[in-house]
């Protein structure tokens, strides 16, 4: 990014008040923690609250079809929107670095990690009520994204976080509001093993709400067995691509639940038409929920399915 669409995405900021600009000297002790495909991930200390907060450096690479500023104005607009969304981790804030005219976006931080860290450290802690907890609450976030019109488009273990034990979604730079036509990044994102076959088949394919849910499908699977899908299995992305758009799944795990094993495996049917709605996954696990006595469960609202359209 140039100079002058580093102050043009500044003043359109501004203007249109999407978010905070954070000064860079605000942010103390920052330390790189991770990197992903559009960024590096950092925690620093914000000093307005003396907590930390994650910090991602967002990188211009090939896969933004040349308007950095528009993309990044459209994740601001609709981080906006889910403002008030308990279950989708908030933007605070955003700093432009003057010496490298990299945007940094300041997000709240997660105080035990992503999923997949957080399951390789407690797994055998958690009850089948625990994970049947974190997966109506991952429902619940992408209920409201869809609640909104929006598309994650790249759900996985590192895209949910904890914290307090509870989930949260994170990840949307690549996700996209189905109410605008937009065409900001190229190609298909994400870990292979998440990803719609259908995606997988034909490039052309269109990403839907039903896309999101195969990779809730596989996210269920991932806590009930405290690993993610394949790790144990020597496929190559070649491989497992064909396995994958020919039907292959991972095996169910002993002692799963049968209503949750039937409701993961719906969810990543290879025929969209098959796979349900968020909202009968949300009224599903309610209903599971309910039944096991949950605590909390028997307050929450069942969905009225046939409002959604």
């Amino acid at each position: 990014m140039n100079k002058n669409s580093g102050s043009e995405l500044i003043n359109s900021i501004i203007k249109n008040k999407l978010v905070k600009v954070i000064d860079k000297s605000d942010l103390l002790d920052m330390k790189n923690i991770d990197e992903g495909h559009f960024g590096i991930i950092s925690k620093a200390i914000w000093k307005k609250t003396n907590n930390y907060v994650i910090c991602k450096r967002l990188k211009n690479n090939d896969s933004v079809c040349n308007k950095p500023i528009e993309a990044f104005l459209h994740l601001l607009e609709m981080h906006r929107r889910l403002d008030f969304c308990q279950r989708v981790i908030r933007i605070l804030g955003i700093n432009l670095d003057e010496s490298t005219k990299e945007i940094l976006l300041i997000m709240q931080y997660a105080d035990s990690g992503n999923l997949r860290q957080y399951l390789e450290q407690t797994f055998l802690e958690l009850t089948w009520n625990d994970k049947i907890k974190l997966a109506y609450q991952i429902t619940e976030g992408i209920k409201f994204l869809q609640g909104e019109n929006i598309l994650h488009r790249n759900l996985h273990s590192k895209n949910i976080v904890i914290h307090r034990g509870e989930a949260k979604i994170i990840g949307l730079t690549i996700a996209k509001s189905t109410e605008i036509e937009t065409h900001f990044y190229s190609g298909l994102f994400g870990v292979i093993s998440y990803i719609d076959p259908k995606l997988l088949e034909d490039y052309t394919y269109e990403y839907n709400y039903k896309s999101d849910i195969y990779s809730l499908g596989v996210l269920m699977w991932e806590l009930s067995s405290g690993y993610p899908p394949f790790a144990h299995k020597n496929f190559s992305d070649v491989l497992l691509r064909f396995d994958l758009i020919n039907g292959y799944r991972e095996e169910p795990i002993p002692v799963t639940p049968n209503e949750y094993l039937k409701l993961y495996k719906l969810c990543w049917d290879g025929d969209p038409n098959v796979r349900p709605t968020i909202y009968e996954v949300f009224n599903t696990l309610v209903r599971l929920g309910r039944m096991r006595d949950i605590q909390g469960f028997q307050d929450i609202r069942y969905e009225d399915i046939d409002m959604q359209g």
